[in-house]
């Protein structure tokens, strides 16, 4: 694991050829019980806090678009377009995408 400190602290793998980043929770505009770097938008924090936030997230690994998931903790996979971008959906455990640019 590499640790990248700017700029948001996350972690990454040598070991995969593919954008992916492990976030702490530091680095982000978060406040409160949230504070600072969430990217949930199911625990009650401000939605606009939580999409600054995956912005900057996305920034941070050089993407142009963040598509997330709320896992439900089933055998569902996401394949990603670009209608999915910037959204969070719902349903999944996985996704994966032909669209550069998009994690």
């Amino acid at each position: 694991m590499d640790l990248h400190d700017q700029p948001l602290p996350h972690h990454t793998s040598r070991q995969l050829n593919v954008p992916h980043g492990m976030f702490t929770s530091t680095g982000g505009v978060s406040t409160g019980p949230f504070a600072s770097l969430n990217l949930s938008l199911h625990v009650g924090d401000h939605e606009d806090n939580v999409r600054r936030n995956r912005a900057a997230a996305a920034a941070a690994l050089g993407l142009s678009r963040l598509v997330s998931v709320h896992q439900v903790h089933g055998d569902r996979v996401l394949l990603v377009d670009a209608a999915d971008a910037g959204e969070e959906q719902s349903g999944y455990d996985a996704m994966i995408s032909r669209l550069p640019g998009t994690g």
